[in-house]
């Protein structure tokens, strides 16, 4: 099926001078082994106060943090319950938002502004829209 002689089973065995020599699995494991590039690790993640932290995440990070969905991060963040700020047309929440909103939510208030509601959300219908 394979040409002369050859089957599946021993394609993989060399075939010429190398083919009496033994231990030729052993010179192929060697050298992928030499040429094999070591694993890039990331540092590990500290809770150091010198750590660089991020002062806006995308909503999804912000999802991610409070282990909620991206959709329901859009609708808090369009009910004015989660503060965003926009830079061009990517919407980024403060870092610090992510924990006023935590810290509003365990004390029973809602909204990032002082007697926000929905009707008050910055995120109203844009004219012409």
């Amino acid at each position: 099926m394979f040409g002369h002689g050859r089957t599946l089973a021993n394609l993989a065995r060399p075939v010429g001078p190398d083919a009496a020599v033994g231990g030729w699995e052993e010179r192929v494991a060697a050298r992928v082994r030499s040429r094999a590039r070591p694993l890039r690790t990331e540092p590990p993640i500290t809770d150091d106060s010198d750590q660089h932290q991020p002062l806006l995440l995308t909503v999804v990070q912000a999802a991610r943090v409070l282990n909620i969905g991206r959709t329901t991060a859009y609708e808090l963040i369009a009910a004015g319950e989660l503060e965003v700020v926009h830079i061009g047309r990517a919407a980024r929440v403060p870092a610090d938002a992510v924990h006023q909103f935590v810290a509003r939510r365990r004390a029973g208030v809602h909204g990032y502004r002082a007697g926000a509601s929905p009707a008050a959300s910055p995120h109203q219908e844009r004219p012409g829209r």
